[in-house]
């Protein structure tokens, strides 16, 4: 399976065969799973998933987590999501500046 999605989503036009940097930030509280709260990064046509970051557990103040993708020759529109692994998740997670730049 897929792990679980939050409902949480943003759609972002990005263009075809371009690296980008991701960074957002997550913070926790009482976040008590195997897998917390991630960034996840698709195609929103395809759901190819370009980018994972690492996940926060327990509770963290503001953490930023990032990395850096590169959209294929057809991609125009990315879904940035917040996911977590299989299982039941329990706690609240907050996701705050989160931004996409081109690296060049």
């Amino acid at each position: 399976g897929s792990g679980g999605e939050t409902g949480i989503l943003q759609l972002v036009p990005v263009k075809p065969d371009t690296d980008y940097v991701f960074n957002g930030y997550l913070r926790a509280q009482e976040i008590y799973a195997a897998n917390g709260p991630q960034f996840a990064i698709y195609d929103a046509y395809t759901n190819d998933r370009l980018l994972l970051t690492r996940d926060v557990i327990g509770s963290t103040p503001w953490v930023e987590l990032g990395g850096e993708f590169t959209t294929g020759p057809e991609t125009q529109l990315i879904a940035v999501k917040i996911v977590h692994g299989e299982g039941h998740i329990r706690g609240t997670a907050w996701a705050d500046d989160v931004r996409i730049t081109s690296t060049r």
